[in-house]
């Protein structure tokens, strides 16, 4: 599963978020996927700016935004619950305007 949300029309931003089933993990899937819906999100719907938010122990999540060319930003402390437990979460950006430098030598 992969969407965007959080949209905010006055500053063209959203919230990109995924979910893979954990025996599709490592194959490249999400990559492919988030890097696709970030194309579409700055050229079809005209965004400037994806934010993405991944718990710091998922280390396959925070891979996927780096490689997709998200920045990282922060971490902010016990900002989500898992499992009745707080989590900290990564929190990354991509700018409309670096995306398309992005993949190149990939």
């Amino acid at each position: 599963t992969i969407d965007l949300h959080a949209w905010n029309e006055k500053t063209r931003k959203a919230e990109v978020g995924y979910w893979l089933a954990k025996s599709e993990n490592g194959q490249g899937i999400t990559t492919a996927a988030v890097r696709k819906l970030c194309e579409i999100a700055f050229t079809d719907y005209h965004l400037n700016k994806l934010e993405l938010r991944a718990n710091v122990r998922n280390i396959g999540s925070n891979r996927v935004a780096e490689k997709v060319g998200f920045r990282f930003v922060g971490v902010k402390h016990e900002d989500d619950i898992e499992e009745g437990q707080y989590v900290s979460v990564n929190h990354y950006e991509c700018l409309k305007r670096d995306f398309n430098h992005v993949g190149d030598d990939t």
